[in-house]
């Protein structure tokens, strides 16, 4: 690693630090007992009216309110400059495009942020350390490509919901469906993961009741191709040619299923791992699964 590189790490996390010792994130982090024996004093000393002592239930509630709301804000803001490698500027330039506060990486992925061109117009000419490219442009286009991934990478979830609210991953041609499978996907966004539990599975462990059933078919088609292709590009090819699960894909021979797809895909590279990868998904899958009355008994 270069020193130049170094010191400007050094910077970001310098900033980073900052931001968690700004004497307003400080204040936010006193406590309520600490408040109500200020307050008192203040009274006792006249700082304050003493008419308003009778006030301090209120008071101190609406104190904490505010504490809380500003650590939160705060809190968000480290976490944007974290996915931008500390670039103040862009996190600047982000809050500033945004009408509506951000809540959560996920907001970012319900905005379209998982798409570089929402990252273009807000990138400046200071691109950080490590960003490959001949020029400026080119840095910058690879800036706006890395953050779009960040995003996909944290909240792979919101960023599927929104591609098919947008109509941008062909899931169903029933837009009903379509729009139950990215509000499912949604109202469940923290503790439903597309790529972790099963939908059936999760519905079945929360109690989960009152979704179509042809929304929850969906979701389970969609899961099966995104365990296949987790490239979103390459993902909506799979859905296009109703390739969603690896029983389809293996249903072609190696060199057919290259031959068809290599030019959507990305090459015939690509579409053999692919063929590959289902090969191995559909091994796994017909392997024998020990008995439950086996995984009970004692060892």
């Amino acid at each position: 690693m270069s020193e130049a590189t170094q010191r400007k790490r050094s910077a970001d996390g310098g900033a980073y630090g900052r931001t968690l010792q700004h004497p307003d994130y400080e204040l936010t982090q006193v406590g309520p007992g600490v408040v109500r024996a200020i307050w008192r004093q203040a009274c006792r000393h006249d700082v304050i009216p003493q008419a308003l002592a009778a006030n301090f239930a209120s008071a101190e509630a609406s104190f904490q309110a505010i504490s809380a709301a500003h650590a939160f804000s705060l809190q968000m803001t480290s976490q944007l400059l974290h996915l931008a490698a500390g670039d103040q500027a862009l996190v600047a330039a982000l809050m500033a495009a945004e009408s509506s506060a951000l809540g959560s990486i996920g907001d970012l992925a319900a905005r379209g942020y998982h798409d570089p061109a929402k990252w273009t117009p807000l990138i400046g000419s200071d691109i950080p350390p490590g960003i490959p490219g001949a020029d400026i442009q080119e840095q910058s286009s690879n800036y706006a490509q890395f953050l779009a991934a960040q995003v996909r990478i944290a909240a792979p979830t919101a960023v599927l919901a929104d591609q098919i609210r947008r109509g941008i991953l062909p899931l169903t041609d029933n837009p009903d469906v379509a729009k139950g499978v990215a509000d499912f996907l949604t109202s469940n966004q923290g503790q439903f993961e597309i790529g972790i539990e099963s939908a059936g599975s999760y519905a079945a462990r929360t109690g989960l009741t009152g979704v179509p059933a042809e929304v929850m078919r969906q979701v389970e088609r969609l899961q099966r191709a995104y365990r296949l292709m987790s490239d979103h590009a390459g993902l909506a090819v799979l859905l296009r040619h109703n390739l969603d699960s690896a029983f389809a894909i293996t249903r072609y021979d190696l060199e057919g299923f290259a031959d068809a797809l290599a030019s959507e895909l990305g090459g015939a590279a690509r579409a053999t791992a692919i063929h590959t990868w289902a090969t191995q998904v559909l091994a796994l899958e017909r392997l024998p699964r020990p008995s439950a009355a086996l995984l009970r008994a004692p060892r």
